[in-house]
């Protein structure tokens, strides 16, 4: 294993602004690629993804996790996110910002909306209408034409 392409295939956090999420996904995927399965090498290689701050979180988890198992990634997302204090609110916002790319198809642009869809709480999913969904594909007009109103 080159370790050092390893290291420049990380996703580092600082770049994924506020969607823990995708950077959750795409670091697993790199993981995943590079066969590291063992929690331990993962959480490693998961604190060279992140600066200072988010780092001392990741040994914080890690800590009160010692006599255990390694933590789970959803603990870990839910640590970062209260670390960089991400709301719901926030979440919801982003969703609603979304906008579909002019090059981006409409499949991928669903499996995206999807997973930050899910990465809202049931309960503040409510808020997010099929309108919400119409205003971030208009931009391209065919696919907005195919969705049904209510």
């Amino acid at each position: 294993m080159d370790i050092y392409k390893l290291l420049k295939s990380l996703p580092l956090l600082k770049n994924y602004g506020k969607d823990i999420d995708l950077w959750i996904y795409d670091f697993e995927e790199v993981m995943d690629l590079w066969d590291i399965q063992n929690p331990k090498r993962r959480l490693a290689f998961m604190k060279e993804c992140v600066d200072y701050g988010p780092k001392e979180v990741l040994k914080r988890v890690e800590e009160n996790c010692k006599n255990k198992t390694y933590p789970s990634i959803q603990i870990i997302k839910e640590e970062i996110e209260k670390y960089l204090r991400i709301t719901q609110n926030d979440k919801i916002w982003e969703l609603k910002q979304m906008k579909i790319k002019t090059n981006e198809s409409i499949s991928i642009f669903n499996i995206n909306y999807i997973r930050k869809y899910k990465n809202i709480d049931e309960e503040m999913r409510k808020l997010i209408t099929v309108e919400d969904y119409i205003n971030s594909i208009k931009p391209r007009i065919y696919p907005c034409l195919k969705v049904p109103k209510q």
